[in-house]
């Protein structure tokens, strides 16, 4: 048990604060937040959206939103694309950077914080690098996947995120994968990186999600959350379900999420003729996504270079047989093809409807994997492991951080 450090306060500064229970745009990070709380208080800086207060107390912690335009114009956070458009409409973007700033530095006046919490490298890191300099607090980054995507997609950011990793005190990124690709990437520009650079995954919620062994699985029910984006490969799977059902094998899939591509998506299925036993739902609270899981078979999650894969070690934990693709974090959670799940190549429609016949026509293949893989997900992504590497992460960042005033 972690004693409350009451000494110490901590301002965190994200564009991604989950807006209500049913925004699936965050998962995993109020889990974290709930914990790290009780033990190093916690006070948010983030993004206004339209209809949202601009201050309130969620759960015990105070969130702080800064508006940078009228509710219309406030749409840079929580869609998916900031980076896209941030480059359409620069002034907005500065607009947003510089509000940003200014309600960090006004809280850091206000509540004195002991440290800064960063999550992205941008904007957040961003932003923390600047009021770290000027108030002399530790800066604490973040990684979670698209921010490290960013570099590898546009090299001309990575001197700013180098000097973002420069100042930082201590850096998590929720993979191996991500630490790998961020070493690759900006390892050559930042001192001692390697050293201050931790894999921390972030905690699934094991009161919401839970194995329940009365709860009947309905054979051949595949259930996951997503985003409806080129990223994750809706369309593989689609394509994968097309070839089962040429063959007679049925099956019912149930996406619950949001994005851009949904109806492009819709018209896929429409045209492989699967709108009976293939729907892209929209978002779900967590309490219903969890018993959507523990009555499904399967679940899956088939994206390019996910920077983790949370939703999967969500269903592994309501007891679903799981298949992944072996890219980015999910090698993380999959660690062993066919012991805790089955892994298969990226983009290749045949081997993910081999691993989807497998499963759907040999029961005991997929309770042997279902339960393996519970165990595994039990054992090694539990909140207490997890939440006890970002508290010693932030306990013993000092005011020590390398300087960046160059």
């Amino acid at each position: 048990m972690f004693l409350m450090q009451t000494e110490q306060k901590v301002l965190v500064l994200t564009h991604n604060f989950p807006r209500s229970r049913t925004d699936i745009s965050a998962p995993g990070f109020m889990s974290l937040y709930r914990q790290v709380n009780r033990h190093l208080p916690l006070t948010f800086v983030v993004p206004h959206d339209s209809e949202l207060k601009s201050e309130e107390t969620v759960e015990g912690m105070p969130v702080h939103r800064f508006r940078y335009g009228r509710d219309k114009a406030e749409t840079l956070a929580y869609r998916g694309d900031m980076h896209r458009q941030a480059f359409m409409h620069p002034f907005k973007a500065l607009r947003f950077f510089r509000s940003y700033r200014l309600e960090a530095e006004r809280l850091i006046r206000e509540i004195s914080p002991t440290k800064i919490w960063a999550h992205w490298w941008i904007p957040g890191g961003w932003v923390g690098t600047t009021a770290a300099r000027r108030s002399g607090l530790p800066l604490v980054v973040s990684c979670h996947g698209t921010d490290i995507a960013l570099l590898q997609r546009i090299p001309l950011l990575r001197p700013a995120a180098a000097r973002v990793f420069q100042a930082a005190s201590g850096i998590t990124v929720v993979s191996s994968y991500l630490k790998k690709r961020l070493i690759h990437l900006v390892g050559s520009k930042v001192d001692g990186l390697e050293e201050r650079l931790i894999v921390a995954p972030l905690p699934v919620n094991s009161n919401t999600f839970y194995f329940d062994e009365k709860t009947p699985r309905v054979s051949g029910s595949i259930v996951a959350a997503t985003r409806y984006t080129s990223q994750k490969k809706t369309d593989v799977l689609i394509h994968a379900v097309a070839k089962l059902r040429s063959e007679g094998i049925t099956c019912q899939v149930d996406l619950y999420g949001d994005g851009p591509e949904k109806g492009n998506l819709q018209e896929v299925v429409v045209a492989q003729g699967l709108q009976d036993c293939f729907r892209l739902n929209d978002p779900i609270t967590h309490e219903e996504l969890a018993d959507r899981y523990r009555s499904a078979a399967i679940s899956l999650l088939v994206s390019e270079r996910e920077g983790f894969g949370l939703t999967l070690v969500e269903a592994m934990l309501c007891g679903c047989a799981v298949i992944g693709a072996r890219s980015g974090g999910i090698t993380d959670i999959i660690q062993t093809d066919g012991e805790e799940g089955l892994l298969v190549p990226l983009n290749d429609v045949d081997a993910l409807y081999q691993a989807l016949k497998q499963l759907l026509t040999d029961n005991s293949l997929r309770r042997r994997l279902a339960n393996a893989g519970r165990e595994s997900a039990e054992r090694r992504f539990s909140v207490d492991t997890i939440v006890r590497s970002y508290l010693d992460i932030l306990d013993r960042t000092s005011g020590k951080g390398i300087n960046t005033a160059s």
